[in-house]
């Protein structure tokens, strides 16, 4: 009985978590953390549609599965057991606590999310051994992410089912008046489906893709699969997501690696589905004005010139390829290269400029009325600098002065910060987090009190707005590195690193079978984490696939032997 309802919470997951929107809204106290951890909406109400409720379902669902778990151990059961207990003194010992359980406003991916993944994880592991029970969970999740992917290629064509008016109904509670007008909207032939973002649908639809394609090529019903096959692609690359496409990369060629001599067998099915594959690449870019093919350009980001700045006695220092030293005098400010060299300030037009190779684009300029504000200007980028009581300070995002101050970076990725839709910045200042609460990390979602909002002069340079607020890492290993610590950054990785090896060794001597794709899946997402973080919309979907795909391969194993 116990097992039935296992497999009963497992096939509702897969299916609910994926489609579920849903419209929760609060009223905010100003002085919460919740009130500055994440953008509100009129008069302090916090909305949110797609994360809410799904750590709610997930939290119950997870309660229901740790109270049914048995005795019955092996050491990734013990591996999922540490990760549990390790996630709730995270939440314990958090920065916020009240942050760290439900999670920050628009992701809420907390202890109660985090603990949920583990319970599937643990039970998974024992449910998954009969082949008729992985077939339920992996049919529930097909037949869910199906409504998820219409919804999809409705998006790209300009239908937003959850714009229009029954949508919008529906994922209010037939309450619409208590949200008002508000519009999901990515940019033109973007698809999110039922994901919030395009980068998460793009993780979501490589798991799909991978599984569609598996029983396309193993499974009878050929035209069925291989129609959703073509679908699960369709949003994958409508998503715009590069981490989706790296991940879907790395997917085929495991996919080569493993079919081996296996190709003679499906040639015919492989050779329809690749030219129907590359069709509707070619009828999408199309109906996208070639956007698609712009898109995944994964060298876009121009390199930088200008990395930081830090305070020195009575001055401060940018950094970049050329270091700029900037210091008071009686009554007025110097300009120095990296050897301490002076450099003469020249006029022209009006304007004033630094009169030395590799420091010509900085202009200079009283701002305002107050003698000792400037404003230095370096092609696009603007920053103030008011020096007072032997200091300098800027502006920080609501106006008021605040002393500079020097943010520590990961100084191997400086110059590649625009890399990557500006992860390469974000990287650079995430990076050092990671020893700054080595044990139990800040506590799940805590990672925007963690990250330098005060960067003002990187926020400024890099994405144009100062207040922009950086809430997650968009990478799932320093998300939870500095969320929960170095120990369970740790475990993970031996846990998906063990499971990657030996997958790896079995599939390639084995004949291709639905372990390998269940690997194959569960890895190309594994590659998305890379550049996206985890999401209470996907991630229950990979734990049930990754609990999957280590019962299959121990299976594998034990045939081996």
């Amino acid at each position: 009985m116990k097992e039935k309802v296992k497999t009963g919470v497992l096939m509702m997951i897969s299916f609910i978590i994926p489609l579920l929107v849903l419209g929760y809204s609060k009223q905010l106290d100003p002085g919460s953390i919740r009130y500055i951890t994440a953008p509100i909406g009129a008069e302090g109400i916090q909305y949110d549609f797609f994360s809410y409720y799904r750590e709610v379902f997930l939290g119950v669902g997870g309660i229901v599965l740790l109270l049914l778990e048995g005795r019955r151990s092996n050491l990734y059961k013990k591996a999922g057991v540490v990760m549990t207990c390790l996630s709730i003194l995270s939440c314990i010992f958090a920065e916020s606590k009240e942050v760290a359980l439900w999670g920050i406003n628009g992701r809420f991916e907390g202890a109660i999310a985090q603990i949920a993944y583990m319970a599937i994880f643990i039970a998974g592991l024992e449910v998954f051994r009969e082949k008729r029970k992985r077939d339920l969970v992996v049919n529930a999740m097909l037949i869910s992410s199906v409504v998820v992917f219409i919804i999809g290629i409705m998006q790209f064509f300009g239908y937003n089912f959850l714009e229009n008016e029954i949508g919008y109904k529906l994922i209010t509670g037939f309450q619409s008046e208590r949200f008002g007008d508000i519009v999901f909207r990515f940019g033109e032939n973007a698809i999110y489906g039922t994901h919030f973002n395009p980068n998460y649908m793009g993780s979501y639809a490589v798991i799909m893709f991978f599984i569609g394609l598996g029983r396309y090529l193993t499974r009878r019903k050929n035209l069925l699969y291989g129609c959703y096959t073509l679908l699960a692609y369709g949003n994958l690359v409508g998503s715009h997501s590069r981490a989706g496409q790296l991940g879907y990369y790395g997917g085929l060629l495991l996919f080569l690696l493993f079919m081996g001599g296996d190709i003679k067998k499906y040639w015919r099915k492989l050779t329809v589905i690749m030219i129907l594959i590359y069709g509707v690449w070619q009828g999408m870019d199309t109906w996208s004005q070639e956007f698609l093919g712009r898109r995944m350009d994964f060298s876009s980001g121009e390199r930088a010139e200008i990395y930081s700045i830090k305070p020195i006695d009575r001055g401060v220092v940018i950094e970049g390829e050329h270091n700029l030293i900037i210091r008071e005098t009686l009554d007025s400010i110097e300009f120095f290269d990296d050897q301490g060299r002076k450099i003469e300030v020249a006029r022209e037009g009006g304007i004033a400029y630094l009169d030395r190779k590799g420091y010509r684009n900085y202009r200079i300029q009283r701002s305002g009325s107050n003698e000792n504000l400037y404003l230095l200007s370096n092609k696009d980028f603007s920053y103030e600098l008011l020096y007072s009581d032997e200091k300098f300070y800027t502006r920080d995002h609501r106006g008021k002065y605040t002393p500079v101050r020097e943010v520590e970076r990961f100084k191997l990725l400086d110059g590649y910060e625009n890399k990557g839709s500006k992860r390469g910045y974000i990287w650079s200042r995430s990076i050092p987090l990671l020893w700054t609460r080595p044990l139990l990390g800040w506590g799940q979602d805590n990672y925007v009190l963690a990250f330098p909002q005060d960067d003002f002069f990187g926020k400024g340079l890099f994405y144009g707005n100062r207040g922009m607020l950086v809430d997650k890492p968009h990478n799932y290993f320093l998300q939870i590195g500095i969320n929960n610590g170095l120990f369970y950054l740790a475990i993970t990785l031996i846990l998906f690193g063990v499971y990657f090896i030996k997958g790896l060794i079995k599939e390639v001597v084995g004949e291709i079978s639905e372990s390998s794709y269940i690997f194959i899946a569960s890895t190309a997402y594994m590659i998305t984490l890379l550049f996206n973080d985890s999401v209470v919309s996907v991630a229950p979907v990979f734990w049930c696939i990754f609990s999957m795909g280590i019962v299959l391969v121990d299976e594998r194993e034990k045939r081996f032997l």
